[in-house]
């Protein structure tokens, strides 16, 4: 039988193998780059992974780094190889903008400018870039900058409207932080958006680019999904069809799984429905939840407990969903695993868990919640549904 603790063991292992380091240490290995000194700028929540890749690589093509600024949220670690190469790690907030999203932000901004006209700048980016360098455009306050993206992110607007948003508003985003820069930029973009378009990954600072400018994605939202199916046939493979409790057909959803929380739920609900005993199904992506309350949560969490509501009574088959970056919303939560058997346990307090947008809380007191803290890594959300063979 698949235990929820064997789903958990699955995402797990799909999180790490999307390791940020590794994807732009090997980016970095292939690039054409002039010997000279590179500056690095690293934002976003893999930006201590990405820049740690920056300096394997850039080392062993034996190019050094001139200056440097990590900008990543509280709580992630940032590896010892960074901060001993000199690079400076900044925290800032998220995923609401603070004064250090600001005072980061012209940190950058002053880097960007000092780049010679003969040097790099190489930019690494991942999601949460946004909220991390925020500064406003010229005539626009900090306060009134966060409070228009507030109002966009509470009525449920999908992230590339959210960005656009921001971008309007700031004075880095939209490519503007490479116009300020006098040399090449060569940006490396690790994405957590649908369609991986690397402008609107963390508003796009560097995109587009200049003339001579490089963008390229190093890693997609698909590869998690991708990782995670693997292993899921992996199990089958290594161990026989009725001792991993998965059956030999993994299905994935190759397009990206978006929209609305509610239209995402009725998918995931229609494979529980349908998938037979031994099947496995496995999709990425990210949805939209219109805030309602102040409770503790984020979209794994809501989905999941959506998911938990319209399954209930249903025999064998679990769900889980998970955010790669192991952190839902503004839970210390990654996700949850949800059965059959999971709406009766929360009781009474689903319904309101689901009206006040405390998912996490409430699924955290039944015990279905995935607790990692962060990983790293940033691409999106995994779901993936079971119908373990009995």
């Amino acid at each position: 039988m698949t235990t929820a603790a064997e789903l958990v063991a699955v995402w797990r292992a799909a999180v790490a193998a999307c390791d940020p380091r590794v994807v732009v240490g090997d980016a970095i290995a292939e690039m054409e780059l002039k010997p000279g000194p590179v500056s690095v700028v690293a934002i976003g929540k893999a930006a201590g992974a990405m820049a740690a890749g920056a300096v394997d690589g850039l080392a062993a093509r034996g190019i050094g780094i001139r200056d440097g600024i990590v900008v990543t949220v509280d709580g992630v670690g940032v590896p010892e190889t960074v901060t001993g190469s000199g690079l400076r790690v900044r925290r800032a907030g998220h995923p609401v903008a603070d004064g250090r999203s600001e005072a980061a932000g012209r940190e950058v901004m002053e880097l960007a400018r000092g780049v010679g006209v003969d040097e790099v700048m190489l930019v690494l980016v991942s999601g949460g870039a946004s909220a991390l360098m925020a500064v406003p455009r010229d005539g626009v306050t900090r306060a009134e900058k966060v409070a228009r993206v507030g109002e966009v992110m509470r009525s449920g607007a999908a992230i590339g409207e959210i960005n656009r948003v921001r971008g309007e508003l700031s004075a880095v985003k939209g490519g503007r932080l490479a116009a300020m820069c006098p040399g090449r930029v060569v940006t490396l973009v690790v994405s957590d958006v649908p369609g991986d378009d690397v402008g609107v990954v963390g508003s796009g600072p560097t995109v587009p680019g200049k003339e001579g400018d490089v963008v390229r994605l190093v890693a997609g939202m698909e590869t998690l999904r991708r990782v995670a199916a693997t292993k899921l046939g992996d199990r089958v493979a290594g161990s026989g069809r009725r001792a991993a409790g998965i059956g030999p057909t993994v299905e994935e959803r190759e397009e990206v799984i978006a929209g609305t929380v509610e239209e995402v739920m009725r998918e995931v609900v229609g494979v529980a429905q349908r998938i037979e005993a031994g099947g496995a199904w496995v999709a990425g992506g990210e949805w939209t939840v219109a805030v309602t309350g102040e409770g503790r949560g984020g979209r794994a969490t809501h989905l999941a407990l959506m998911v938990a509501r319209e399954i209930a009574g249903l025999d064998g088959v679990r769900v889980l969903v998970a955010g790669s970056d192991g952190i839902d919303g503004t839970g210390p939560w990654a996700g949850a695993v949800v059965d059959g058997e999971t709406w009766a346990r929360v009781a009474s307090e689903g319904e309101r868990g689901l009206r006040e947008c405390d998912s996490g809380t409430v699924l955290a007191a039944v015990g279905a919640t995935i607790t990692s803290g962060p990983t790293g890594v940033n691409h999106a959300d995994l779901v993936i549904v079971v119908r373990p063979e009995t």
